[in-house]
């Protein structure tokens, strides 16, 4: 009887260090999840809107860029598109000053000074109120011929802005597959995405 029980209290003794050292590893775990917690990095959000100029219409599917930094040279980015109203949202985006960067297809956005294209997020709060605008590109055609009126095929075509020292040679077989530089077999040509000013053909 007397062995039985030592055996027993032993056991139950070897049970009661084992609950111990399970419920400090417990706490231990909470702690170190507290801690983890922490040390996260409190985000904050961005809204906004692109609108066209002149008109003020919402424009949609715009691809907008958060890029850190004032020049938008490296460090983190994000990216979302406009909803069907012009507007768009960015979420946990890390505290920092970000360059902002528009693109779709047909329009450009004339940047007139760095300040307006960027923003600065606060840890926990929300940058809104920003308004961009972009303008729709323009676009050229035309039809090369030679002197006896025949359509001239292969036939490079450049687009100089007045003002400007580079070319733009954009043309287009057809009227929307990009080409190298050169008219189709009818001799016509398209350029586009052209900022609104005078060309030189």
């Amino acid at each position: 009887m007397r062995s039985f029980r030592r055996k027993y209290s032993g056991q139950a003794f070897a049970a009661v260090r084992m609950t111990g050292c399970l419920l400090f590893a417990a706490l231990l775990g909470a702690a170190v999840g507290v801690c983890a917690a922490g040390q996260s990095v409190a985000t904050g959000s961005v809204t906004g809107k692109v609108v066209q100029d002149p008109g003020g219409q919402g424009i949609r599917k715009v691809v907008v860029e958060l890029v850190e930094g004032e020049t938008g040279e490296g460090g983190r980015e994000y990216r979302t598109a406009t909803d069907a109203s012009g507007v768009f949202r960015l979420e946990g985006v890390e505290p920092g000053q970000y360059f902002v960067e528009l693109s779709r297809a047909g329009y450009f956005a004339p940047k007139k000074g760095a300040k307006e294209w960027t923003v600065t997020v606060e840890a926990g709060k929300e940058a809104s109120g920003a308004v961009y605008k972009m303008q729709a590109t323009g676009v050229i055609t035309g039809r090369v011929v030679d002197a006896e009126g025949d359509p001239l095929a292969s036939a490079g075509v450049r687009a100089i802005r007045k003002g400007k020292s580079t070319a733009v040679t954009q043309p287009v077989v057809g009227d929307s597959v990009r080409s190298a530089g050169v008219t189709n077999d009818l001799g016509e040509y398209r350029i586009a995405e052209l900022e609104p000013g005078q060309y030189q053909i």
